[in-house]
């Protein structure tokens, strides 16, 4: 059996040192800013757009992508344009949603 080095006070922290410090290294998660966590109301056809576009990565030889990673990309898109939300009040999704269409469709 492997004897583990020990130092008082440490513990378990020295075996898993090297370990997270690889972990984090590598893990595109870990290295980023820290995430926050947003309930979202979607409708049931809405959530099911987001589960198949998920599960088509995997179909297509990829991983099955979470709905978070989705939905972070999609906001990451329209982080770096000038979608007009000028004037919308809160039960204006409907219109939000006709200017975030024709702004895709105009580029």
């Amino acid at each position: 059996m492997v004897k583990r080095a020990s130092i008082k006070g440490r513990g378990k922290a020295l075996l898993f040192e090297e370990a997270a410090k690889s972990i984090k290294e590598e893990h595109p998660l870990l290295t980023k800013e820290p995430f926050y966590k947003v309930s979202v109301c979607l409708s049931e056809k809405e959530n099911e757009f987001l589960d198949l576009l998920g599960k088509k990565a995997k179909l297509t030889g990829g991983n099955k992508i979470p709905k978070n990673m989705i939905i972070r990309g999609f906001v990451k898109a329209f982080m770096d344009v000038k979608l007009n939300v000028d004037g919308l009040k809160k039960d204006d999704d409907k219109i939000l949603f006709e200017r975030v269409r024709r702004f895709i469709k105009k580029n």
